[in-house]
């Protein structure tokens, strides 16, 4: 799901002014993938340059923003934006932006039973890179703060980036 999202990166950039905010893990995957470079064409702003009080989550009342997206989002902050927990870049921006009327797209990585995911082995230049896919069985939890989040006024659930022009080009008309 990473590699779709920052190729998608790439697609939409042609059309759209792309911010990219990463959460702390969110850089080392990145990196860990091999991935910041083609990311680093845009503007990014990093959890770990922000502070405690995540300064550029305010940029997102300026109403400079037509859409959040959140792609892939983890279980983890799924749970947290579901139960209004704002204490990380990410999570802090989809609190501001539901508060202020900015729509908010998010693509979990758990959000069905069973669904397959791609098992990463080291490649010869030491970034990862998919071997095999594996099927996983998500937990009840999980899929439950999924279902939570469809629920929330502002919040569009999607399954691939794909469906983020979808929903932009609904926004143009």
């Amino acid at each position: 799901m990473l590699k779709e999202c920052v190729d998608f990166l790439e697609e939409i950039k042609k059309a759209h002014k792309v911010t990219i905010a990463l959460s702390n893990a969110g850089y080392v995957v990145l990196n860990m993938y091999g991935f910041y470079k083609l990311a680093e064409r845009n503007k990014i702003v990093l959890e770990k340059e922000q502070g405690a009080s995540f300064i550029f989550s305010g940029e997102i009342n300026t109403k400079n923003f037509d859409l959040v997206v959140v792609a892939p989002c983890t279980a983890n902050t799924v749970a947290k934006i579901a139960c209004g927990i704002a204490d990380t870049l990410v999570t802090n921006i989809v609190a501001q932006a539901l508060k202020h009327g900015v729509d908010v797209c998010i693509l979990p990585t758990d959000f069905k039973e069973v669904q397959k995911i791609d098992i990463p082995e080291r490649s010869a230049n030491g970034k990862l890179a998919p071997k095999e896919k594996v099927d996983i069985n998500c937990r009840a939890v999980d899929i439950e703060n999924v279902k939570r989040l469809e629920k929330t006024e502002g919040v569009t659930i999607i399954k691939n980036p794909q469906e983020i022009l979808r929903i932009l080009n609904k926004r143009k008309k």
